[in-house]
């Protein structure tokens, strides 16, 4: 997994500079009939006959609260292979 901070400042962020982290892997990525779906609840990559506790509602919290903060997200696949997310604060982080 890779992280970037893409500001100016060296100390970070300020309240009102726009923010963006991507994460970054090499793994498969996410299956692509769900793509379109990453952070509606219910919503899993798990097989209907996993017997877990799994309810499919991780991404949805975790979306829901970033975008409390003023985030956009936004869930690819990359063509070289791998899952892409983009977190992206256009007027900083409230």
């Amino acid at each position: 997994v890779h992280c970037r901070y893409d500001g100016r400042s060296p100390e970070g962020p300020k309240e009102s500079e726009a923010l963006t982290v991507i994460i970054a892997d090499d793994a498969p990525g996410f299956p692509p009939a769900l793509l379109q779906r990453l952070g509606e609840p219910y919503v899993s990559t798990r097989a209907k006959n996993d017997s877990s506790t799994h309810h499919g509602l991780g991404v949805f919290i975790a979306v829901t609260l970033l975008e409390r903060t003023g985030a956009r997200l936004a869930f690819e696949n990359m063509a070289t292979g791998g899952a892409k997310i983009t977190m992206h604060w256009p007027n900083g982080i409230k």
